[in-house]
């Protein structure tokens, strides 16, 4: 008898066992799901790079020791939703939670967003280098003037 004929005879076999016992099948297949599911809370996935090293490679523990001396260089986004973008209110809430940001965070380096950024633009024969914030119009009228400025 062959190895490939033996095989096809135990699935042959395993599907008239299958086909007998129904109840017994689902409500194993059900126990097993069920524990499957009960660890999924203890699951952790781990994308790093730093995962995929050897951690007792010289190179890797240099890496280490960097950052624990400089830190992570790690970001959060926080994202506004405007119809405009160009409007003296919205302009006037986002420097205002800027502001609230800036003073009521700690351990960040830094935060950046539209009102902490650089603008660059000429003017005549000069290229003049901005804060926004600086820039920001108080008025309609300021506003055209602020839009070409920073498109």
């Amino acid at each position: 008898m062959s190895l490939k004929l033996t095989i096809q005879q135990c699935f042959a076999r395993l599907g008239d066992w299958i086909y007998c016992h129904p109840k017994k099948v689902l409500i194993s297949t059900l126990v097993i799901a069920a524990l499957c599911c009960a660890s999924l809370g203890s699951l952790r996935i781990d994308t790093s790079n730093e995962s995929n090293l050897d951690k007792t490679h010289p190179d890797v523990l240099a890496y280490h020791e960097f950052h624990k001396r400089y830190g992570f260089e790690e970001a959060l986004v926080v994202m506004i939703k405007t119809p405009e973008i160009f409007d003296v209110t919205f302009l006037k809430k986002l420097m205002a939670f800027h502001a609230e940001i800036e003073t009521n965070t700690y351990n960040f380096d830094r935060i950046k967003s539209l009102a902490s950024v650089d603008v660059i633009y000429g003017e005549d024969d000069d290229l003049i280098v901005d804060n926004l914030e600086l820039t920001f119009p108080e008025t309609p009228e300021a506003l055209e003037t602020f839009k070409q400025r920073v498109m």
